[in-house]
């Protein structure tokens, strides 16, 4: 006699996504919300990955490795307690993520000065 299991689709839900349970979600998701309708977020010292499939340390939070850290922030090697910083030429934000936002205009402004002085010469 030979037994056959039930094909079994597993599907995880990404950080925004909905969810009965934290068993839903993907693993580094901190809960499923308890409004309605329900909804795997990140909480506490964690910020969404940018295409919202995973949470990550926020920038300033303990961490071991770089992959524990938000987008464009780093887990440096060096004595003492390790933290997410932000990598060269981006900003730390309210959120904790990081923005290169903030360098790009300093850089647009630099230009625009360029050429308007190159125009007054």
């Amino acid at each position: 006699m030979s037994s056959m299991l039930p094909n079994v689709i597993v599907s995880v839900a990404k950080i925004g996504q909905a969810c009965t349970d934290i068993g839903d979600c993907v693993t580094s998701a901190d809960e499923c919300t308890t409004a309605t309708p329900k909804v795997c977020a990140c909480t506490g010292t964690n910020v969404t990955t940018d295409d919202n499939s995973d949470c990550k340390k926020k920038a300033g939070e303990t961490c071991t490795a770089a992959a524990e850290c938000a987008s464009n922030a780093e887990c440096p090697t060096g004595n003492g307690t390790l933290t997410c910083t932000c990598k060269s030429g981006f900003t730390k934000q309210t959120s904790g993520k990081c923005s290169g936002a903030a360098s790009i205009t300093a850089s647009l402004l630099v230009m625009l000065a360029v050429l308007v002085t190159s125009r007054l010469v």
